[in-house]
């Protein structure tokens, strides 16, 4: 079935290649989720950065 798909042209082998990566999208967002950090502890260092930028901008 794939190979017909592939003989068809870039759309249909585009569609191919899409499927194939749709099916990594839970793991991705697996991975996504147990490596970001809460927003608890992103707010430590994050939010000194976001107040430090603005600063720079004001003056």
């Amino acid at each position: 079935k794939d190979s017909d798909e592939l003989e068809q042209g870039d759309i249909p082998l585009l569609k191919l290649v899409m499927k194939q990566w749709l099916s990594a999208g839970n793991v991705i967002f697996t991975m996504i989720a147990i490596h970001l950090p809460s927003p608890v502890v992103a707010e430590k260092y994050c939010g000194e950065l976001i107040y430090e930028v603005m600063f720079i901008e004001e003056n």
